[in-house]
C-alpha cells in the first residue's frame, strides 16, 4: 500500500513539474567544444564545467543558441569558486555567469559571494531572449578588478518559470538529507535541509497547499489552517529534491 501511495505521489509531482529550459549541461555537453581554460570534470558527486578565469575573456559559445520562451523568468545552476592562482582573496572575491546574446547586446547576470562550496546561483531573465554564449567572471569588491586565475566550477544550467526543475527526486520516508519535525505536527512544521531553497506541502490529491521559499537551510510551515491527513513535504535543495510524508493532526 505504502509503495503505491509513493507512486501516485511521483506521478502527480512529475505531472505538475515547473516548465524548464536547459541551457548548459555538462553531462552531454561535447568536450572537444571547450576552450582553452575550460574543461569538464567529475567532483562534487557530478560532472561539472571547470572555468580557469581569465578577466572578462572567458566565454563559451554554445553550439547550438537555445532561445528561452516567455514565462521562464529565471535561471539557476550550482557552482563553486577556488582562489586558485588569483591574487585576491575568495572573502573579498564575487563570481557569476552571465548569458550573452550572439551581438554582445544583452547580458542577464547571476551574480554571488564566492563560495568553496557547492551554492545555488540565481539570475533573472526580464524578456525573452535568445543564448549563444556564456560569459564566465569573478571581481574583487573593492576595487571591482576582473579576477585572473581563479577557478569556477558550473553544474547545469536551467531557465524556469520559478524553480528547478526535478531532476533527482527521492521520495521516502525516512529523513534522508530532510530533517521535519515535529511529526506528526498539528500547528507549525519545521524544514531542515542542506542547502535548502523552497519548500512545498502536497496534499493526497497533488495539490500543492503551502509553499515557501527559504533562505538558508531550514524554514517553518504554519498548519494551523490546514486539515487533518497525510501529506508530503516537498523539498527542493541544491543537490536534489526530496519528497518525505507527514501527518498533520
Amino acid at each position: 500500500m505504502k509503495k503505491i501511495i509513493f507512486t501516485l505521489f511521483a506521478f502527480f509531482m512529475f505531472m505538475g513539474a515547473t516548465k524548464a529550459t536547459v541551457i548548459f549541461d555538462p553531462e552531454s555537453f561535447d568536450v572537444s567544444a571547450l576552450p582553452a581554460g575550460m574543461s569538464i570534470v567529475d567532483t562534487a558527486g557530478g560532472l561539472y564545467l571547470r572555468v580557469s578565469l581569465n578577466g572578462w575573456n572567458s566565454m563559451l559559445t554554445l553550439p547550438v543558441p537555445v532561445e528561452i520562451p516567455e514565462g521562464e523568468i529565471k535561471f539557476y545552476f550550482n557552482s563553486c569558486y577556488q582562489k586558485g592562482d588569483a591574487t585576491f582573496a575568495s572573502n573579498i572575491t564575487n563570481s557569476f555567469v552571465q548569458l550573452v546574446t550572439s551581438d554582445y547586446s544583452v547580458k542577464y547576470p547571476a551574480i554571488s559571494a564566492s563560495s568553496a562550496k557547492f551554492i545555488q546561483y540565481s539570475g533573472n531573465i526580464p524578456l525573452p531572449l535568445t543564448i549563444s554564449i556564456l560569459q564566465f567572471a569573478g571581481q574583487e569588491t573593492q576595487g571591482w578588478t576582473a579576477v585572473v586565475g581563479g577557478i569556477l566550477y558550473v553544474g547545469k544550467i536551467v531557465a524556469a518559470e520559478t524553480v528547478p526543475p526535478v531532476l533527482n527526486v527521492n521520495i521516502t520516508d525516512q529523513k534522508s538529507n530532510l530533517d521535519i519535525f515535529p511529526n506528526p505536527a498539528t500547528k507549525e512544521l519545521f524544514i531542515q535541509a542542506q542547502g535548502l531553497f523552497a519548500v512545498e506541502l502536497i496534499n493526497l490529491t497533488g495539490k500543492v497547499v503551502l509553499k515557501s521559499a527559504v533562505s538558508g537551510s531550514n524554514t517553518s510551515l504554519n498548519i494551523s489552517n490546514i486539515l487533518p491527513g497525510i501529506y508530503m513535504v516537498k523539498s527542493y535543495c541544491i543537490e536534489n529534491t526530496t519528497v518525505q510524508k507527514v501527518i498533520i493532526k
